[in-house]
C-alpha cells in the first residue's frame, strides 16, 4: 500500500470537491441551479467524497491488522531445527527431561536448566526448553491471572528466576539468520503500523473537517439524498 498516494488521493478528493462545489455558484455567488437541483448535486458531491474517505480508512485499517498479525507472531518460529543426530539424543532423553521437569521441586528444576543451559547441548536445551515452558503454562493461576504458588514469596524469586532460565534456553535454539529476519519483518510491519495509524487518523481529521464545513441547503431546505436513492 502506497500511502503517499493515499494521501494525494486524498487531497486530491478535497480539490475535487472544492470545485465541484464551485460549479453550483456563478460568478456573484447565486445559486446556477434550483435549490432541489443545487442541493441533489451537492449531496452527490458529499457522497463521492465520503466513499474516498471511507475506502482510504478501511485500507488503512486493514494495513493496520496485518501488521499487527506479523507482530503478533511468536519468538519459536525463529528457531533453529535440530539436526538428525540431535533428535535422535532428544529422544534418547525427553521422557527423563519431562519426567524432571513435571516433578522436581522449583529450587531442583532451577539447578537442572541452569546446568543444561551451561552444558550447551542442544538436544537437552531443546527439551528443557519446552517441558519447562509446558510447566509454567500449566501451573494454576488465581482470578487476577497470577500462578497461587507466586504468592510466597521465595517461590515467587524461583519462578522468575525459571523464566528467565526458559527465556535463556530459547535463545540458545534460535536460528541466527532467521533470527534477523524476524527483527527485519517486525521493524517493517512497526512502520507499516504506525503509518497506517497515521492516514486512519488523517482520514479521520479530514472528515471532522468535512462534517464542519460541508456543504449547506438552500434556505428552507434540508441536503438530504435524492428521492431515487
Amino acid at each position: 500500500m502506497n500511502y503517499e498516494q493515499q494521501e494525494a488521493t486524498i487531497v486530491a478528493a478535497q480539490e475535487s470537491l472544492k470545485a465541484g462545489r464551485a460549479a453550483l455558484l456563478n460568478k456573484a455567488g447565486g445559486r446556477v441551479y434550483s435549490d432541489e437541483e443545487h442541493n441533489r448535486r451537492a449531496w452527490e458531491l458529499d457522497k463521492e467524497f465520503r466513499q474516498t474517505l471511507a475506502r482510504a480508512s478501511q485500507a488503512a485499517a486493514d494495513q493496520a491488522a496485518e501488521a499487527e498479525a506479523v507482530l503478533s507472531q511468536g519468538p519459536e518460529n525463529g528457531l533453529l531445527p535440530l539436526t538428525t543426530a540431535e533428535l535422535e539424543r532428544a529422544n534418547q532423553l525427553r521422557a527423563f527431561i519431562a519426567e524432571d521437569a513435571a516433578t522436581l521441586g522449583l529450587n531442583e528444576l532451577v539447578d537442572r536448566v541452569d546446568a543444561a543451559l551451561r552444558s550447551g547441548d542442544r538436544p537437552t536445551v531443546f527439551l528443557y526448553h519446552r517441558a519447562v515452558s509446558a510447566r509454567l503454562a500449566g501451573m494454576p493461576t488465581d482470578r487476577y491471572g497470577l500462578r497461587e504458588s507466586s504468592r510466597d514469596p521465595h517461590e515467587r524469586r524461583l519462578l522468575t528466576t525459571l523464566e528467565t532460565l526458559r527465556d535463556r534456553l530459547n535463545e540458545r535454539l534460535i536460528d541466527p539468520v532467521k533470527q534477523a529476519r524476524r527483527e527485519r519483518e517486525q521493524a517493517a510491519a512497526r512502520e507499516k503500523r504506525s503509518k497506517a495509524v497515521g492516514l486512519i487518523g488523517s482520514v479521520a481529521a479530514t472528515s471532522i473537517l468535512h462534517e464542519r464545513y460541508g456543504p449547506r441547503p438552500a434556505a428552507g431546505t434540508y441536503l438530504h439524498a435524492p428521492e431515487s436513492e
